[in-house]
Order: C-alpha cells, then structure tokens, then sequence
C-alpha cells in the first residue's frame, strides 16, 4: 500500500527478487484471512514509483523499460528509494539511466545532489567530470543561484575543475 492506493503482488516473485523482501514475508506470521499480508509504504509518495519497482521485479518486457520515464525527478527519487529500501541494483540502474538523460545547466545542480543523496558516486563524477571540462557549461552552474545552497557541491566542482589541465599553450621560440 502506497499512499492509499494498493498494489497486489505475489510473495514468491517479491521473494525471488530481493532479500529483504525475502526475509520480511518470512518472519510476518499474522496474515489476514485470504492469506494476504499487507506492506505499507510509508515513506513513497508517488505511487508510480512502486509499479515502476513492481514492473522491474516482474520483469516486465524491456521495451517497455525503454519508455521509463517517470513524470517528475520526485518519482523517480521515490524509484531509488525503493531500490535501496529492497537492494534492487538494477531498479537503481534503471532510475541512474533516466536522471543522466536530458541533463542540463538548468538541472545538473538538482541531479548532482540527487546523486550526493543517494550514494550515486560513479554518476555523479561521470557528470562533474564532463561539466568542468565544459567552461562555458561550468561558469553558468557557478553562477546560478542553486549552487549557493550546496557548498559540498561547489567544493567538488572546485576540486575536480582544479585537476583538469589546462590546454596545452603554443611554445615560445626562444629568442637567438
């Protein structure tokens, strides 16, 4: 149950694809009297998020995994909560792919701290590393007023924007 709005799914299919769902159907013992056991999802909001996690767990057709697109980078928060609540490292791939696309000047503040929230290292280098070899890209994110909230944020820019090199200069022929 999320948000008021129930999901129905079998144990074993919840079992089989994570371990804490394994283990917490394995110790609730009090089931109502059709046998079903009920778990609330207090810390979702978006329903959508748990059928994008219950697609994943069915393994729902890929084709239709390549139209994911949750409708707001909230949803989307709410899929990588649910992967790390589950240990789903492929629902967490999925929600990884989605927030890389359309990055931009205008969000890359935003995905940054998303990757910062949630453990997303690898990501969030990947993005940090091609914005300060973008200068033009670089100045703007610096000059947004977003960045100015997230000082752990700016220090990464600063330190990965110090190590790259700057561009090789012309050498100078020595004067005869």
């Amino acid at each position: 149950v999320c948000a008021e709005r129930t999901f129905y799914a079998h144990r074993i299919v919840l079992a089989a694809e994570s371990e804490v769902f394994k283990s917490g159907l394995a110790t609730v013992t009090k089931e109502a009297n059709d046998g079903r056991q009920e778990i609330r999802l207090a810390e979702i909001s978006n329903p959508e998020a748990v059928k994008f996690m219950l697609d994943y767990m069915y393994q729902t057709d890929a084709a239709e995994w390549a139209d994911y697109n949750p409708r707001t980078q909230e949803i989307n928060k709410d899929v990588l909560r649910l992967a790390q609540a589950f240990r789903l490292p492929g629902l967490t791939e999925r929600a990884m792919h989605w927030l890389a696309k359309d990055l931009s000047t205008g969000n890359v503040v935003e995905v940054l701290t998303i990757c910062e929230d949630f453990g997303l290292n690898q990501l969030g280098d990947r993005i940090l590393e091609q914005l300060t070899t973008n200068k033009k890209a670089l100045a703007e994110v610096a000059n947004s007023p977003q960045i100015m909230k997230y000082p752990k944020l700016m220090q990464a820019l600063l330190q990965q924007a110090a190590a790259v090199p700057d561009e090789p200069q012309p050498k100078k022929r020595a004067k005869r």
